[in-house]
């Protein structure tokens, strides 16, 4: 698979995935990704956990010398300004696209090492509509997370 920023740009909608305290959306979170020509602008939309709605806006860059037709998926990771501390400031993580068809499904997955002793791990199983067939989601996002 070739990973194209082209085609994963647009709208995605949280299917599953792990627990992760960054987010402000808990339910119902749509994400849209436009791609700037050196990364995305990724907004979130969704119900935080008070019920209301909320809407939160993350940039990112794309590193290790992946463009945008990058023929080696593997290597291509995208840093990711995830806000951290409280909202008080921002951190740097690699966002790895696991896995994508780019019209149904796409598992994300990222990492992050602070103060030398702890790590975060957060990963997404996105859809590109608000439902994922069971056999989609068994065959290809469910098998990153076991």
């Amino acid at each position: 698979m070739q990973l194209s920023f082209f085609q994963f740009s647009g709208v995605w909608y949280r299917i599953g995935g792990l627990p992760n305290t960054e987010e402000k959306s808990v339910n119902c979170t749509v994400y849209n990704y436009r791609f700037t020509g050196n990364g995305y602008t990724v907004t979130s939309s969704g119900v935080g956990a008070d019920g209301a709605p909320v809407t939160q806006t993350t940039p990112s860059s794309t590193q290790r010398g992946a463009s945008p037709t990058s023929p080696r998926p593997s290597e291509v990771s995208q840093g990711a300004q995830w806000a951290g501390g409280g909202g008080d400031g921002y951190f740097t993580a690699d966002l790895v696209v696991v896995s994508t068809d780019f019209t149904s499904y796409a598992c994300l997955f990222s990492c992050y090492n602070f103060q030398r002793t702890h790590r975060a791990h957060f990963a997404w199983i996105l859809s590109r509509s608000n439902s994922l067939t069971p056999e989609k989601a068994h065959s290809d996002a469910h098998f990153y997370l076991d």
